[in-house]
């Protein structure tokens, strides 16, 4: 089965601009070498939110495989190298860069797509029978600005409607919901027809855009 996770950062948010002066933020979240990294690119606020990103994407799978870890930003180490299409061969033109996070339990691949208005990465962990992973990202701008819950909803809505589009069913058969563990909410399921999916899902949002991936969506329904 393959795990996936993701995370999209919007670049033009307001408190993601420029976060590359806060040396009491970098200090905190990157080891020694994603700091030589961030200050060594020709953009290094860019850099910073895909190493974050590749943090945040490695540790929704790990939440997946290890129920009991908790999101420590340094304990995540990201690596990067070009990703081998360098220039995005996607709609939206942007940097490619491929890697892989070390967890506190084990490497996760990562793709990051670099662009002038966001950061998106996924995370995945494949096991011998890997299947295909679809994402997408979608822009939300609207005024008033959406809350949390009102942008996770769209989300939701968004990856329903493409997953039941992949199906080839009404997407009124499919449902994202988190279910409520002991401490905190788990990672979101896909229920088809009342019932729990072999698909596994992760949803983001920031800002303007949010984005979503899923895999093992190939079933007969």
């Amino acid at each position: 089965m393959t795990l996936i996770g993701n995370d999209v950062v919007d670049l033009i948010e307001k408190e993601n601009i420029a976060k590359h002066k806060d040396r009491r933020f970098i200090d905190r979240i990157f080891t020694l070498n994603e700091k030589t990294n961030i200050f060594n690119y020709s953009c290094p606020n860019t850099m910073l939110w895909a190493l974050w990103a590749g943090k945040e994407a490695a540790y929704k799978v790990e939440k997946k495989l290890s129920p009991e870890v908790h999101f420590v930003p340094r304990a995540y180490a990201v690596g990067l190298s070009e990703h081998p299409w360098g220039k995005s061969k996607l709609p939206i033109m942007g940097e490619c860069f491929a890697g892989k996070v070390k967890t506190p339990k084990r490497y996760i691949d990562i793709e990051i797509l670099a662009t002038s208005d966001f950061i998106h990465c996924l995370g995945v962990v494949k096991t011998a029978k890997s299947s295909s992973v679809d994402w997408g990202i979608d822009n939300i701008y609207q005024n008033p600005r959406l809350t949390d819950d009102c942008a996770l909803n769209i989300a939701r809505k968004v990856a329903g409607e493409k997953l039941a589009a992949h199906l080839n069913c009404d997407s009124k058969r499919i449902e994202i919901r988190r279910e409520q563990k002991v401490n905190d909410l788990g990672p979101p399921l896909v229920y088809f027809d009342g019932k729990v999916a072999e698909i596994d899902i992760s949803l983001s949002h920031d800002g303007r855009f949010v984005a979503y991936a899923f895999a093992n969506f190939n079933f007969k329904n």
